[in-house]
C-alpha cells in the first residue's frame, strides 16, 4: 500500500473514534440496531399474527379434507387446533376417527 492510502485509513478511523473511543462506537452501534429494531417490530408482529392466522386456516382445511376422506362430517362450530391430536380407533373393519 501506499504511504497515502495508509495515512487516509488512519485518518478515517481516527474520524470514527474520535476522542470517545472504540467503546463509544460499539455503543452507537448497538443503540441504532435497538432503534431499529423498535422501528420495525410493528412490521414483525403483523406477520407473526398473519403466519399463525393462515397455519390455523390450512389446519383446519386439513381436518376437513381428512373428515371428507373418511366420509364423516365435521360440525361446523368444531375446530381442533392439530389434527395429530385426534386419536385413531382400530376397529373390526378399518380405521375411523373418533372426534372429541
Amino acid at each position: 500500500m501506499s504511504r497515502k492510502t495508509i495515512s487516509t485509513n488512519l485518518l478515517v478511523c481516527k474520524a470514527i473514534t474520535g476522542a470517545l473511543g472504540v467503546g463509544a462506537v460499539i455503543f452507537a452501534l448497538l443503540i441504532v440496531v435497538l432503534v431499529f429494531l423498535f422501528l420495525v417490530s410493528p412490521f414483525i408482529i403483523i406477520i407473526l399474527v398473519l403466519r399463525y392466522l393462515i397455519r390455523r386456516h390450512n389446519d383446519n382445511v386439513r381436518l376437513a379434507e381428512k373428515a371428507m376422506e373418511s366420509g364423516q362430517a365435521v360440525p361446523s362450530g368444531q375446530k381442533l387446533r392439530n389434527i395429530a391430536l385426534i386419536p385413531m380407533k382400530i376397529s373390526g373393519n378399518g380405521a375411523s376417527r373418533r372426534f372429541q
